[in-house]
């Protein structure tokens, strides 16, 4: 049976407003609705909420939490995405964050036309999958082997930049993804910034067996930012 958005709205405020424990730390509740297309053509749902430890890096968001669900069905079950639904305590609509945004375009049951659509305080935002993450990764979707490929086929692809500071930053980053040498995962990351002396920080991921203990090349930029 076929719903509409109002339908699906409605069941991601209900299931909100049914939770009882809040998380933890923020107190602030989130709910997605993953509407799914099974293999016959009929609809169904996973929902998922949004919930936190003591350490808020080990957090989990509602899309998330959703989506990790949809590994479980056997491909007859789920064919495709067609819709996510997003409901929260807030007064205003909000949109998934950047973690959330990648992690939906990673999966192989959306696509950059999937719709996300956010509700609050009786707004609504309908939107694209491609206008909430409209610059991918080049890896993504792909298993770590064709990572490890693609990545060999693109290197030399790349041109010099035309602004000098353009180029430093980009060699900079080069140099410091070398670093990034754990065989924990394919892609090698490294992050540089130039200052207006001239001079560089850099910096390179630091992988972690277990998933959010890794920290990323960008954030670790942060102090030489912040000073």
């Amino acid at each position: 049976r076929g719903f509409d958005d109002d339908h699906w709205v409605r069941q991601a405020h209900r299931v909100r407003d049914e939770r009882v424990r809040r998380p933890s730390q923020s107190k602030f509740r989130v709910v997605a609705v993953v509407v799914y297309e099974r293999g016959d053509g009929t609809v169904s749902h996973v929902i998922g909420h949004n919930d936190e430890a003591a350490c808020l890096k080990n957090s989990i968001c509602a899309e998330r939490a959703a989506f990790v669900q949809l590994c479980m069905l056997p491909q007859s079950a789920c064919s495709r995405v067609t819709a996510v639904y997003i409901a929260s305590d807030a007064a205003e609509p909000i949109t998934p964050g950047a973690l959330c945004r990648e992690f939906m375009m990673s999966s192989p049951l959306t696509s950059t036309d999937t719709r996300i659509v956010m509700e609050g305080g009786g707004r609504r935002l309908d939107l694209r999958l491609a206008g909430l993450y409209p610059h991918a990764s080049p890896y993504i979707r792909l298993t770590a082997e064709e990572q490890a490929a693609a990545g060999r086929r693109l290197g030399p692809a790349v041109r010099p930049f035309p602004a000098a500071h353009e180029q430093q930053a980009w060699e900079g980053a080069v140099a410091a993804a070398q670093r990034d040498a754990r065989p924990l995962h394919a892609i090698g990351y490294g992050a540089c910034v130039v200052f207006e002396d001239g001079s560089d920080a850099r910096a390179w991921q630091w992988k972690a067996l277990e998933y959010s203990c890794s920290l990323d090349a960008v954030c670790l930029l942060a102090p030489a930012l912040a000073a």
